[in-house]
């Protein structure tokens, strides 16, 4: 597992300029559409599409369904298993299970699918997809506070395959943008 401080910065530009900087004990940055390389898409190394995740759910905070001319559209429901916080092993697959709602998104080439607990409609994680043939990454979203008038996850795990590739805490979110 990954550890250290971490710092995920989005300059939007305009058109094929936007950049992601993600610095987690080393800086990488990222032209969500300039990476056709699937390697380049998947970083950092062992996460599946971290950058390309935070980049994703980035939009949906801040422009919601403009932000996915691919698709935006409501998925039906679905079981989902988020791992426990406090990193114990669960005795069982369905003791996991949450039943929730599905958000199907695409922007260029990623699919993504998000996860809304059913009782109280919070964001529980996401997939986002980078091929039909590769492991999702998987993101868990917990831990939520009030940031700006919203509720907003302040513990984000990435999982990727099997394995857990990074915890992180956040510990303050700047959000450009408005949805509207």
């Amino acid at each position: 597992m990954r550890k250290g401080e971490l710092r995920f910065a989005l300059g939007e530009g305009t058109g094929d300029d936007t950049r992601v900087t993600l610095k987690l004990n080393i800086e990488q940055t990222f032209l969500p559409f300039k990476q056709t390389d699937l390697r380049e898409q998947a970083e950092p190394v062992g996460s599946g599409g971290l950058m390309m995740a935070l980049y994703h759910y980035h939009r949906l905070l801040t422009l919601g369904e403009k932000g996915f001319e691919g698709e935006f559209v409501h998925a039906g429901s679905e079981p989902f298993y988020p791992y426990p916080t406090d990193g114990s092993t669960p005795k069982s697959l369905s003791s996991l299970r949450v039943d929730a709602d599905v958000l199907r998104t695409k922007h260029g080439s990623v699919v993504c699918k998000w996860y809304f607990a059913r009782s109280d409609q919070r964001l529980l994680g996401s997939e986002t997809l980078l091929t039909k043939d590769e492991d999702p990454c998987e993101v868990y979203f917990s831990d939520y506070k009030p940031v700006d008038g919203r509720m907003l996850p302040h513990r984000i795990e990435c999982r990727h395959g099997e394995k857990q590739y990074a915890v992180l805490s956040v510990t303050r979110y700047i959000l450009k943008g408005t949805l509207g």
